[in-house]
């Protein structure tokens, strides 16, 4: 994994990190398109990792769709 940005995070908000990433190996099987890692807790306080291609909401709105998912 290559780390290309680490985003802004509001330090009282329960995502710790939000950054833009390429999965895989250089030259092997490196992604071509970036996609963005955001670690959250869950409910229970649980460290969670997701990796979405969506650009467009923030970090904080991904964490609470994902956290209600499973209800």
């Amino acid at each position: 994994m290559t780390v290309v940005a680490d985003l802004p995070v509001n330090p009282d908000s329960k995502v710790k990190k939000d950054q833009i990433v390429y999965l895989g190996k250089d030259g092997v099987t490196k992604m071509e398109h970036p996609l963005r890692l955001i670690t959250t807790k869950d409910t229970q306080g649980q460290p969670v990792v997701i990796v979405t291609n969506d650009f467009q909401l923030k970090a904080e709105e991904l964490s609470e769709i994902y956290r209600n998912a499973g209800r």
